[in-house]
């Protein structure tokens, strides 16, 4: 019941612009994130010396600024230990650079090799351990499709996977983002109507099979699995913003800001083709912060 009430009085007074030193114990004694280019806070910009992702790319963030998980550590007043990479893929080992990345910068294949969320795990295990108090974030699978993986069957067993391993190193509480509509970022709507229809069915599908394994996880561990459901929130925003551009701050849900330069009109969405801007990365973290809270209460 402590704990419940202490997720309550944390995100409700984060929300509300409390700072930290006048904030509660944290929740979590440390957040463990693991994914991809929207989690990562400059991993792997740190790992190529500053050259990955340049400017107007904000310090190697997908990004014109923080993202999601900086924004939640802020609101849960939690040390967080961040190990995402952008262009990382479900499962293990070193994979291919994105072309997003290799052809702007004219590499080639096997020139840069980025740690999948099984290696990122693998690599963090080796110098530390999550507790039955940590939060362990997991968020992929939008690389795998984008590379090709048809069967999403694959990727979310490895996101099981990735979730039972931090398990057995001691994790009870998981949060767990599902696939964006791919339909609906810049790069969807500038598609063929085809490309638009494979992208919707591929979110919808492998939403669908994340969530029947999770839940299917969650009893078999016995663990917490706090799951975010970021494809309907996404939707609904960029739905109410094209009915009612201002709603939700926003004015602009289908063009990347970066096509401005270094000073664009604030109300954008999506910084480029497929990332948010660091405002929407604040209102995914809001609701990350709200879900949380709402699903230690209900136990």
């Amino acid at each position: 019941m402590l704990r419940k009430i202490a997720a309550l009085v944390v995100c409700t007074l984060a929300l509300c612009g409390t700072t930290l030193a006048q904030m509660p114990a944290p929740l979590f004694d440390k957040m463990l994130v693991f994914g991809d280019s929207l989690s990562d806070n400059g991993n792997l910009f740190t790992a190529t010396d500053g050259q990955l992702l340049p400017p107007p790319y904000s310090n190697g963030r997908a990004s014109n600024g923080e993202v999601w998980v900086e924004y939640l550590d802020d609101y849960l007043g939690v040390f967080m230990i961040n190990n995402a990479y952008v262009g990382a893929q479900t499962g293990t080992g070193l994979k291919e650079t994105p072309p997003s990345i290799a052809v702007p910068l004219e590499l080639n294949q096997g020139d840069l090799r980025i740690p999948a969320i099984g290696t990122q795990q693998q690599q963090y295990l080796l110098a530390d351990q999550p507790t039955e108090n940590s939060l362990v974030v997991i968020w992929g699978g939008a690389n795998d499709i984008f590379f090709g993986q048809a069967n999403n069957d694959v990727s979310v067993k490895n996101i099981a996977q990735h979730i039972r391993k931090m398990a057995i190193s001691g994790a009870e509480t998981f949060l767990v983002p599902n696939m964006p509509p791919l339909d609906k970022t810049p790069y969807g709507v500038w598609s063929d109507l085809e490309t638009q229809q494979i992208l919707q069915a591929v979110s919808i599908d492998f939403n669908w099979q994340l969530a029947m394994e999770l839940d299917a996880l969650e009893k078999e561990l016995g663990i917490t699995i706090i799951q975010f459901d970021v494809y309907s929130l996404m939707s609904q925003v960029i739905n109410d913003v094209i009915d009612n551009p201002g709603s939700h701050g926003f004015i602009d849900v289908t063009t990347p800001s970066y096509i401005y330069g270094p000073n664009p009109p604030e109300g954008f969405f999506f910084f480029d083709e497929v990332h948010p801007t660091t405002e929407a990365h604040k209102l995914l973290a809001e609701e990350a912060c709200l879900k949380i809270m709402e699903e230690l209460l209900s136990e």
